[in-house]
């Protein structure tokens, strides 16, 4: 790994033990970052989901046994459903963009 890489994975990781959330995904727990704030993306509402509340949660890839896939769900600990509609990866990290339902 290059020295910029280390360092990102580093300062992630310490993001995460400061202000990483537990959320539960196949059965298991597991901390990511949570943004609540994210706005739909385009192509979410070219499909018709544009008009729903959205997420955006980053985890560490080790921390998962296989890759997410589109429409698997989260569940944060106030019971609301975090569906995956995007994916996309850093060297070790996967960025989830999601839809958002109620409890």
């Amino acid at each position: 790994m290059s020295l910029a890489t280390d360092t990102r994975a580093r300062g992630f990781a310490a993001l995460l033990n400061f202000n990483g959330e537990t959320l539960t995904f196949r059965s298991s727990p597991l901390v990511a970052l949570v943004d609540r704030s994210a706005r739909p993306q385009a192509n979410l509402q070219e499909i018709g989901l544009g008009l729903l509340p959205a997420s955006t949660i980053e985890l560490r890839k080790i921390d998962l046994a296989s890759n997410p896939l589109l429409d698997e769900v989260f569940t944060d600990s106030e019971g609301y459903k975090h569906r995956i509609r995007q994916i996309q990866q850093t060297a070790f990290t996967w960025k989830l963009t999601c839809t958002v339902s109620g409890v």
